[in-house]
Parts: C-alpha cells; structure tokens; sequence
C-alpha cells in the first residue's frame, strides 16, 4: 500500500509491479497519476490514519510505505504499528519528524540548538512576540510543500500570513 497517488509515487508503484507486487495506492483524489496505474485504489487520505487503517484492515497489504511527501510519513508508521507491519520508524519518531512543535521541544530538551520560535494561535497577543527578530520566517507545525511559509520583515506582516499558516 503505498501513500499518496502523486508523481513523486509512481516510481516507487512501477517498481514494486515489476517485482510481482499488487499495489493499492491510497489517495483521497482518486484521479491522482499513481492511481491510473495501481492494481487497487483507496481514497483513504494519507493524512489521516483512521481511514488508511480502516482500508488496511479491508485490503489486507503486505506493507505500508510512502515518499516524496512528508506529512504520510505519520501516517504510515501508526497504521504499520496498528497492523503489525514493518515500518522504519515508530510512530513517535514519526510525529517528531512531521510536527515543528513537537520537532523543535525534542530537540531542546536535549540541548540541540534551534533557531528562536514560538508557536502562536489565531489569537495571538503581540506579548507572544517578545524576544523575536524580524526578519522570520512562518512555518505551519504540520504542513508541507512549503504551504504557510512566509517571509515576514516586521511583526506587521504577520496578521496578513496567520490565517493561511493556520
């Protein structure tokens, strides 16, 4: 089963075919290119480990993995220990790769250097700021492809960028 029917899986898809495979590729667009060549198709959205789970449990895979996306990676490794199927990293691993806040408190807490953050809601205060630099940089805590990412020069810019980082 492989996560995400975009252009980045099709390698991976042709290659498990061409070693004897079946694949089911799990994509919540079931238009998405992978999914013209999967031998099964779930639109089960790799974002959410329920219903990659729940289709699991039905289809029965043999394995679990995704690439060239970040935020399945989750995905994948709670629904392989859900199910007992291998996965290179355990889900805790997981989240501390795909979730900043997460990411950044780890790193922290052992004394690995980060750059200066915090982590803000929709109602943040300007008191939520203090001690920040501008330039910086938003980031959502779970996103990727670089949606949400803004260049900010002062603290200014941020009420125009929150809603589309949220």
């Amino acid at each position: 089963m492989i996560l995400g029917g975009g252009w980045s899986q099709i390698s991976a898809l042709r290659r498990a075919k061409e070693r004897g495979f079946q694949v089911i590729v799990a994509d919540y667009n079931p238009k998405a290119p992978a999914c013209a060549l999967a031998d099964f198709v779930s639109t089960a959205s790799s974002f959410s480990p329920e219903e990659v789970i729940a289709e699991a449990r039905r289809l029965r895979p043999g394995g679990i993995l995704t690439l060239g996306t970040d935020q399945p990676v989750l995905t994948v490794a709670m629904a392989a220990a859900e199910l007992g199927l291998p996965c290179p990293v355990d889900p805790e691993t997981a989240l501390a790769v795909t979730n900043k806040k997460v990411m950044k408190n780890l790193l922290s807490s052992r004394g690995i250097p980060v750059p200066a953050y915090r982590i803000l809601t929709a109602d943040y205060t300007d008191e939520d700021l203090t001690g920040l630099t501008f330039p910086a940089v938003t980031k959502p805590l779970d996103s990727q492809g670089q949606r949400g990412v803004f260049l900010l020069n002062t603290p200014e810019d941020l009420p125009k960028a929150v809603p589309e980082v949220l």
